[in-house]
């Protein structure tokens, strides 16, 4: 049936209950975690990107002045989160989950990640670029439109997604060979745009990582005027809570 336009009911993720949690930990720690699990190095966020658009779609496509993106903020926030991780172009990442709460969504952000030329996403998804197996990958979790949509934890689903790809722990949905992967997350349509973050070996202990996957709730991290600790399961976390805040990191091991 269709939901509106050219939308069917599969092109739409279904909004639903789901919970992702992230550990932040310092170095000390990051490290000793990864030491017991047998790993030289956690995986670590490198790199990072974020804009904001006005809310009115009318706004929007003005601000893009004509120029080849629709929307030139969302390209912003991932040229910002490459270059904080010094990845070349987004053909040297192995893998990307993306916000595809539409179908649609997923087209936009093929272009505008850079896969292929502005108006051309659909070229990508003929062509298995970005199917398993393809030169980039994307969503090999499923995606919202496979996972559903749990609004606020959806962002850090991602990350944990990412996590696993680059740890060898996606289960049979491993990219084979993944060492970098990428998250892309929109907010009120395309308004809140992009927090990219890499993530990688040595290079980022900056800011290592712990994750835990079937505990409590977590939204996106950017906000930290609303930081608040808790506990899952007995360990201590730091809680980040964000509404709708876009999430768009990038994962290398």
């Amino acid at each position: 049936p269709v939901v509106s336009g050219v939308l069917r009911r599969t092109d739409c993720g279904r909004i639903t209950d789901g919970a992702a949690a992230v550990v932040l930990a310092g170095p000390a720690f990051a490290a000793e975690w990864a030491r017991r699990g047998g790993r030289s190095q956690p995986p670590a966020i490198t790199g990072w990107g974020h804009r904001t658009a006005p809310l009115a779609l009318e706004d929007k496509l003005r601000a893009a002045d004509d120029g080849p993106l629709l929307f030139p903020h969302v390209r912003a926030a991932v040229d910002d989160a490459l270059g904080r991780a010094g990845v070349a172009e987004v053909g040297a990442l192995d893998v990307v989950e993306l916000h595809d709460c539409f179908t649609i969504s997923e087209y936009v952000a093929i272009d505008h990640l850079g896969i292929t030329a502005p108006g051309e996403a659909w070229k990508a998804v003929e062509e298995g670029v970005v199917a398993p197996g393809g030169a980039l990958p994307l969503n090999p979790s499923g995606g919202l439109l496979g996972l559903g949509h749990p609004v606020g934890a959806t962002g850090v689903r991602m990350a944990l997604d990412a996590w696993r790809q680059v740890t060898g722990g996606a289960g049979d949905y491993q990219v084979d060979g993944a060492r970098t992967a990428a998250t892309l997350n929109m907010g009120g349509s395309f308004t809140t745009a992009e927090n990219v973050r890499t993530y990688a070996g040595e290079a980022a202990w900056r800011f290592p990582f712990v994750t835990m996957s079937g505990t409590a709730g977590i939204s996106t991290f950017d906000r930290f005027p609303n930081v608040k600790g808790r506990r899952f399961g007995g360990r201590a976390a730091v809680e980040f809570q964000n509404g709708d805040m876009s999430f768009c990191p990038t994962l290398a091991l």
